[in-house]
């Protein structure tokens, strides 16, 4: 498909008091003009990993912006490059054109264009360089918020397990996740957790998952619903245990619909993807950082 590649000049002036490759939100903060690049060595994918490698982020048009990043790499690799990672609400901010309340529904305008930015209906099957769309940037300069990648942001709240236990009925025995009840519900898989006879969750030995926010079945309400757990496996069974060391810890928040996305309902700026994916989840999901002024 032949895009409309841009030219790798500014719609701001260099002295926008932003360092380079970032687009300056009023008198709020810089914020990545583009999805952005990692290079080195992200290090250990586990968030409760020591973190590990160097890398950085880079915000440059006409390549190709880096997926496979976890939301604990994300903030880590802003905090490398001397940022840090958006709020949602900085990131919906910068692409609405206002600061606060209002603003435009997408960073053209309030009606949806199928082909403005790099979404499903343009039949795209491949992440696209960085500002390959002239059309799908925002009144402030920023690019791509709309389509390409998903971008992760950090959600309101904070992960307090306590108070997902007294809630959901459950309680933390040698770290393990104790229920009354007799089945519970691995959200996004939508697959079944049994209890046994000790009320202890657990689950056939299994391979691929390696943790999981868990949800008591149902719909969560709030960030401080999601519950950081990971799967432990013992000799008959694949046991749910606690990493205390996510209470207190910021919630993901992901942004702005793929490249493969229908429909303009997924791809709003303030359409919240708030604990469709855990915290480890990489898939199509990028970022970019921000600077305080």
């Amino acid at each position: 498909m032949l895009l409309a590649l841009l030219a790798c000049t500014s719609t701001e002036p260099a002295d926008n008091g932003c360092p380079d490759g970032m687009a300056r939100i009023g008198d709020a903060f810089c914020i990545d003009r583009y999805e952005v690049q990692v290079t080195g060595d992200k290090g250990a994918r586990d968030q409760y990993a020591s973190p590990g490698g160097k890398a950085t982020a880079t915000s440059k048009a006409g390549v190709v912006p880096s997926h496979g990043v976890s939301f604990s790499q994300a903030m880590r690799i802003c905090e490398n490059s001397g940022k840090r990672l958006p709020t949602a609400q900085e990131w919906e901010d910068a692409g609405d054109g206002v600061l606060g309340d209002g603003g435009t529904l997408y960073p053209y305008g309030d009606t949806w264009d199928p082909t403005a930015c790099l979404s499903g209906e343009g039949g795209y099957s491949e992440t696209q360089p960085s500002g390959s769309l002239s059309t799908c940037v925002s009144p402030f300069g920023v690019y791509d918020q709309v389509g390409n990648l998903w971008e992760w942001t950090v959600g309101e709240g904070v992960v307090d397990i306590d108070a997902w236990l007294e809630k959901h009925g459950m309680s933390e025995v040698d770290g393990r996740l104790v229920t009354h009840r007799a089945q519970e519900t691995l959200y996004a898989q939508r697959t079944p957790v049994l209890a046994d006879a000790d009320g202890v969750l657990h689950l056939p030995p299994v391979k691929t998952w390696k943790k999981a926010y868990l949800r008591a079945t149902g719909s969560a309400k709030s960030a401080a619903e999601l519950l950081p757990v990971a799967y432990i496996a013992e000799a008959d069974r694949t046991v749910l245990q606690i990493h205390r060391d996510g209470d207190g810890g910021v919630v993901p928040d992901k942004r702005g619909c793929g490249y493969y996305t229908h429909g303009h309902e997924n791809c709003s700026l303030g359409q919240s993807s708030l604990g469709d994916h855990f915290h480890d989840f990489d898939g199509t999901i990028g970022f970019r950082c921000v600077s305080d002024l």
